[in-house]
């Protein structure tokens, strides 16, 4: 069974400042029960500007469990629930992102 993001010493906060400043590979749980990994961000420099969402007023995912994120390999926002995150790990800016299938 996995384990939730705070069992291996991650905190919630940590992964948010993470995500917000830079790039982070996630693997989480989907309702399906299904495993993803995404590579994902909140940083705006890092979105295409026609991704930007139109009002980013209240920003504030302190007290919400749905963060939702930029997929950089499918360039679409997403939704993660924050309680399903079984993996994090922020991504070197200076590394190049290619994913093979």
């Amino acid at each position: 069974m996995y384990k939730n993001l705070e069992e291996f010493g991650y905190s919630r906060n940590e992964f948010l400042q993470n995500v917000k400043e830079g790039i982070v590979m996630v693997r989480f749980i989907k309702k399906n029960n299904s495993i993803r990994d995404m590579i994902c961000t909140l940083n705006f420099n890092k979105i295409p500007k026609d991704k930007h969402p139109k009002n980013t007023n209240n920003r504030d995912f302190r007290e919400k469990d749905n963060i939702p994120v930029f997929d950089l390999e499918n360039l679409e926002w997403r939704s993660i629930n924050i309680s399903s995150i079984v993996y994090a790990c922020p991504i070197c800016m200076s590394q190049k992102i290619f994913m093979t299938v």
